[in-house]
């Protein structure tokens, strides 16, 4: 796995983490909160539970809001990923042509056998097919374009 598949694999970690806390919170907020207000006490050291059903659905109209409002900006960053990924894959991503990409580009790589890969450069235009390993990168050919 190469140092960026492994950055993109933390990243993806990292805001699925990031979006079980927010849900969490969204979850635990409207329970703990009208919890604590429905329960009072009265001057003479008894609990009195106030509030009627109408506390409650106001939690629970509350609890629905937020899960909507969550899942819309979970849909909406989920759309911006795909868009970002295709347009990286349809080209325009850092090292894309016309944007004074470097020398150097991956083409293709295709993984053999673990930490074994095939790769297909062009550097500055000439095509080569490489391999990969742990220890080292050997040139197999050069290639016609």
């Amino acid at each position: 796995m190469s140092q960026r598949d492994a950055g993109r694999r933390r990243s993806g970690v990292m805001l699925l983490l990031l979006l079980a806390a927010v849900v969490g919170l969204a979850v635990a907020m409207p329970l703990l909160g009208p919890a604590a207000a429905l329960a009072q006490e009265t001057p003479a050291g008894h609990l009195r539970v106030a509030g009627s059903g109408r506390d409650l659905q106001q939690t629970a109209s509350l609890f629905v809001t937020m899960l909507k409002a969550f899942g819309a900006l979970a849909l909406v960053l989920g759309l911006i990923a795909l868009l970002a990924v295709w347009l990286r894959k349809m080209g325009w991503g850092k090292d894309a042509p016309g944007r004074g990409g470097s020398l150097i580009r991956v083409l293709d790589t295709r993984m053999l056998a673990p930490k074994k890969y095939v790769a297909v450069l062009r550097i500055a235009d000439e095509y080569l097919a490489v391999g990969i390993t742990d220890q080292q990168i050997n040139l197999l050919t050069k290639l016609e374009p």
